[in-house]
């Protein structure tokens, strides 16, 4: 019973008014039309990255105490550097990297035979996240990361219901129709990953009813979600 409430609360107080922002964000170019309707590209992908990196905390395996301990030795770990070194390094708060907590929720709750697929030598999770930071913090349209030794730039496509009249669409349009739209998530165009935000949020959607269905079924998965729940209660307004 516990475990049905707290997903409830999840779905209200999170879930739901967090896809409800970014459908409002990736909707901007919904009915209007001509050559200057346009998607706000690396704000509306960095939204749904966003996204995932907040759903993914709920997939933390580490300890209260686990988290007490380790700040504790990092803290003093990074007390006993010399200043001078100190300029060069970062202190850490958490024995959770947020990057690899996004990986492992897509690696599990993705579409495994799209996410897990490679280009460039790496899978499909790996070059979505690379542009998440350069997104987010500096809007580095012309960013570059480096997998395995090429250097590959990334890029938003955004998804019309009309290209050539650039007429929006809507996101229940995506779902509709999303069998055929699926195929759109991304592509390659010489050393550049071009994705299509509105398709991975879709994507991203099944993901967390996925999650929700094995937080329901697998004890491991509902033991580590309900840790989580009452953990980030204060910060989500759950009812822990």
């Amino acid at each position: 019973m516990y475990v049905q409430k707290a997903i409830t609360d999840f779905r209200e107080k999170l879930v739901n008014p967090l896809f409800a922002d970014i459908t409002r964000t990736l909707e901007v170019t919904c009915h209007k039309a001509g050559d200057e309707n346009h998607g706000s590209n690396f704000v509306g992908n960095a939204a749904v990255l966003s996204g995932i990196e907040t759903l993914a905390q709920f997939i933390d395996q580490h300890t209260e105490e686990e988290r007490r301990v380790f700040t504790e030795q990092a803290k003093k770990h990074y007390k006993s550097i010399d200043d001078e070194k100190k300029k060069y390094v970062t202190p850490r708060y958490n024995p959770s990297e947020g990057s690899e907590l996004v990986k492992t929720f897509m690696k599990k709750y993705f579409c495994t035979s799209v996410f897990q697929k490679k280009e460039f030598g790496v899978p499909l999770y790996d070059l979505i996240w690379a542009f998440r930071n350069p997104q987010v913090h500096a809007f580095y349209p012309y960013y570059q990361r480096t997998f395995n030794t090429k250097k590959v730039s990334g890029a938003v496509d955004w998804l019309y219901l009309d290209p050539g009249r650039r007429i929006g669409i809507t996101i229940r349009g995506v779902e509709e129709d999303f069998d055929a739209r699926k195929q759109q998530l991304y592509r390659v165009e010489g050393d550049c990953f071009r994705i299509c935000p509105q398709i991975l949020f879709v994507f991203f959607k099944q993901a967390v009813d996925k999650f929700i269905a094995a937080v329901r079924d697998v004890a491991a998965v509902k033991e580590t979600f309900c840790k989580n729940y009452k953990r980030l209660a204060e910060s989500y307004d759950f009812e822990a």
